[in-house]
């Protein structure tokens, strides 16, 4: 039988709806064939980014495992670096003199920690109030799957050196007496990093810093200051009693031996205005080593005429006896060393009311030695009671050693440019008034007239001075460390 062609008719699944009541809608099926199919590729592909995506996240994370192993190895590459350099301070710390960064010098430099973890520490001067050299250690590491380099940075800060008991160049020494009570402030700086402008040390908060300590046998007296002393240092004394009040404050601490010596504080009495504290400690005397008699040295006497008439100019602004050794001036004097050190030998100097210059050119010491306790039943003397300008900004350029044993040993007038060092361990010192830059030791220190007193601690650094005690050791301390993000630390 033949059958005709199929007919497929269209039904409208919802005619009729809303037509009249009980009729019956048609019959209506749909068509789903395939829909699984479709889910499943649907399915398939979902997991197939799924899996995609975690295949390459391990791959991420594989790599930062060995990106994180290499920089953890740079890291401790670097640390160690900035820990040997600290540990090795005192062997290149004074060497360290540019603003700009350098390499230290030796293993700290390409230093292999092993074959292929290396370091290298960078230091730049950057103290103004303490000597300070800021270090970046760059840590680099090549056997972790890759590469990596990290760095830090810290700062070394001397502490102290040449500045407590046991060192050599002590500052504002008073063997037996320090007489403060015409003291203006007392303070520090470094003049081989700057200005005292812009070097002074005058910490006021704890923990007090400046790394500067006065040491005395016997009595500090500052009971009379009228309320206008200000010392940023630490004090030590063997033996007497140290006297502190009228206003007085000490920015830093006070430390005493109880077996032959106090402390007294008044206004306030509770000893408040010692910042620092007061401790107490078992100490020994130290003394100063003398003056060597230039007379009497090998090559020794007192200075020719000749030689000092072509240092010391103009030849017409003083008298000078080359047979007695007494200098006078009369008028302004220049001193001017020359290609080397400039050394005299007097039994005494008076510069009556004038000036004594030396020029800022000037690179080599000027030593005025008076080489005599005694002349003619008189007391030897340096009286430099006009203006000391020391235009080279630097104490070590200008020293006056004495061994005389008088009252009036040696008397300095300070002003803007009184840069020096000044030795008389057996006579008084006084700065009778204005500024003094530079260090005095003296069996007695005086300060009259409201003087001020700023050490130089560049003079920790220059081997040829005398002090108390032989040859201390700088203390130094590892401050603001920190992780950096590149080779320059910004």
């Amino acid at each position: 039988m033949m059958l005709g062609p199929r007919r497929f008719i269209s039904i409208n699944c919802f005619a009729g709806v809303g037509h009249a009541k009980g009729r019956l809608r048609p019959a209506c099926r749909f068509d789903s064939r395939g829909s699984i199919i479709i889910g499943a590729l649907v399915t398939v592909f979902v997991l197939s980014l799924l899996g995609v995506a975690l295949f390459d996240l391990a791959v991420v994370e594989n790599r930062l495992i060995l990106g994180s192993d290499c920089d953890v190895r740079a890291f401790y590459a670097a640390e160690a670096g900035l820990q040997v350099a600290y540990k090795n301070v005192n062997t290149w710390f004074p060497n360290v003199t540019s603003s700009t960064y350098q390499y230290l010098p030796g293993s700290y430099n390409g230093f292999y920690l092993s074959a292929t973890n290396t370091y290298s520490v960078q230091g730049m001067r950057t103290g103004a109030a303490q000597p300070t050299i800021t270090l970046i250690a760059t840590g680099s590491s090549t056997n972790c799957g890759g590469a990596g380099q990290a760095w830090v940075q810290a700062d070394v800060v001397q502490t102290g050196g040449g500045g407590g008991v046991g060192s050599h160049t002590v500052p504002f020494v008073g063997l037996s007496n320090m007489n403060f009570n015409g003291l203006g402030a007392l303070d520090s700086f470094d003049s081989s990093q700057g200005s005292y402008a812009a070097t002074k040390c005058q910490i006021a908060t704890a923990p007090f810093t400046c790394g500067l300590n006065l040491w005395t046998n016997g009595l500090i007296d500052s009971s009379a200051s009228g309320g206008r002393i200000r010392i940023y240092a630490n004090i030590t004394a063997a033996a007497g009693q140290f006297s502190v009040g009228g206003g007085a404050v000490v920015y830093g601490s006070v430390t005493y031996d109880p077996a032959d010596g106090s402390v007294f504080c008044h206004g306030p009495s509770d000893c408040s205005q010692i910042k620092g504290g007061v401790t107490t400690q078992s100490l020994d005397s130290r003394t100063a080593p003398p003056v060597t008699d230039c007379r009497t040295a090998p090559g020794g006497g007192y200075s020719s005429l000749s030689y000092v008439r072509s240092r010391i100019t103009p030849t017409t602004a003083y008298t000078y006896d080359p047979g007695t050794g007494v200098f006078n001036a009369n008028a302004n004097i220049t001193i001017n060393p020359g290609g080397s050190a400039a050394n005299f030998c007097f039994s005494g100097i008076f510069m009556n009311a004038k000036n004594l210059t030396i020029p800022s050119t000037v690179t080599n010491e000027v030593v005025i030695n008076i080489g005599s306790t005694n002349s003619g039943g008189t007391d030897t003397q340096a009286i430099l009671n006009g203006q000391l300008i020391n235009n080279t900004g630097k104490a070590q350029y200008l020293r006056l050693l004495t061994n005389s044993t008088g009252a009036n040993a040696m008397q300095v007038t300070g002003g803007v440019n009184a840069y020096v060092f000044a030795y008389a361990p057996n006579g008084t010192v006084v700065v009778r008034s204005g500024s003094l830059y530079g260090s005095a030791l003296g069996n007695i220190l005086s300060a009259q007239g409201g003087a001020d007193l700023h050490f130089d601690k560049a003079l920790w650094q220059v081997a040829s001075l005398p002090g108390v005690g032989a040859g201390g050791t700088p203390t130094y301390a590892l401050q603001n460390w920190k992780i950096c993000r590149n080779a320059t630390c910004t």
